[in-house]
């Protein structure tokens, strides 16, 4: 790539503003690409991008220059028909920040292939916030949480492949945790809501630690990392719900669990979305899975508000309208400057 502009990581550049400051450049990982055909005929790509520190997406418009350095270092200029598919591949982007329909987009002008194996996919991937071992110990503490019963049916489980995978997948390839440990972070924080809202109820406890931290086992069949985080075929057709609860039962089936805590986690798993629009099949029927279900709620907004708000720009306290959550969030501060997408 060119020299003359530092590389900047994703975070950098969503804080952006459409300026001459507004260029960047930097080598990200390829999450997901849509090719499509503008109203006079010509390719144009919308990308998701990913590093270390976040992930966003990008225009490449049938104006943008496409150079190929895989094997030449000065690059071999590439018509937009001659573009490989680029998703899991790593690739360099110099481009710039505009202002599309009140809104801010980054643009790439010209798009580098470069050598996967001097700039690895795996090494753009995004992680976890949370240090890896704070928050398996923080998994632990709540496993070891729970009366006999229910923690020796969790360690039955979470252990082996199953673990390993679990404390490494996603919990989403979209809208919220979608990296590296996401599934972790994700389970995590929703046990331990779950669990302080049980102070506040008479409700048993284990069953709804126990239901919070197996509530997305079914993510493990529906995502992979290759190395990336995408959706499985299964993943898509059946959805993580379906294939966490053949997967619970079968579980159960190995340990000899006893049918009404059986039944109660059964239960959890098929009912955490909260209603049958969002994917499940039964409503949340037990105190307990009222708890997780709101917890689970709550971890997904939550999640999606910071993220709102670490994308504001100097002197922005007001979002632009952010589609999961279908409002704009603000960021505490009080500026005469909002910013963002007018109205609702």
């Amino acid at each position: 790539m060119e020299s003359g502009m530092g590389n900047m990581t994703v975070a950098q550049v969503i804080t952006l503003k459409p300026s001459e400051k507004g260029r960047f450049r930097g080598v990200y990982a390829v999450a997901d690409e849509q090719v499509k055909l503008d109203k006079n005929g010509k390719r144009y790509w919308i990308l998701s991008l990913m590093d270390q520190t976040g992930s966003m997406e990008i225009r490449a418009w049938s104006s943008c220059e496409w150079l190929d350095q895989r094997e030449v270092p000065e690059g071999v200029r590439l018509e937009p028909e001659e573009v490989p598919p680029l998703r899991g591949l790593s690739i360099g982007v110099i481009g710039t920040v505009r202002e599309f329909n009140k809104a801010l987009q980054p643009t790439a002008d010209r798009i580098y292939l470069v050598s996967q194996e001097k700039y690895p996919p795996y090494d753009f991937v995004q992680r976890s916030p949370y240090p890896q071992e704070d928050l398996e110990e923080r998994f632990n503490l709540l496993v070891g949480s729970c009366g006999d019963e229910v923690r020796g049916f969790l360690e039955s489980v979470f252990q082996g492949p199953l673990r390993r995978d679990f404390f490494s997948y996603p919990a989403a390839v979209g809208n919220h945790h979608a990296y590296a440990s996401g599934l972790l972070e994700h389970t995590v924080s929703v046990a331990e809501a779950a669990a302080a809202l049980c102070g506040c109820y008479r409700v048993d406890r284990d069953v709804v630690v126990g239901g919070a931290l197996l509530h997305d086992l079914g993510k493990l069949r529906a995502y992979r990392m290759s190395p990336l985080p995408e959706a499985t075929l299964e993943g898509t057709v059946l959805d993580h719900i379906a294939m966490g609860y053949c997967m619970f039962e079968e579980l159960a089936d190995r340990y000899g669990l006893r049918d009404v805590l059986r039944l109660h986690l059964g239960h959890i798993i098929l009912s955490h979305h909260g209603k049958k629009e969002f994917g499940s099949p039964v409503l949340p029927s037990t105190p307990e899975a009222l708890i997780v279900s709101a917890a689970d709620e709550l971890d997904f907004q939550v999640f999606c508000c910071r993220e709102g708000i670490s994308a504001l720009r100097d002197g922005q306290v007001i979002s632009d309208f952010h589609k999961a959550l279908q409002r704009r969030v603000w960021s505490g501060e009080i500026s005469d400057s909002l910013g963002g997408e007018g109205g609702a």
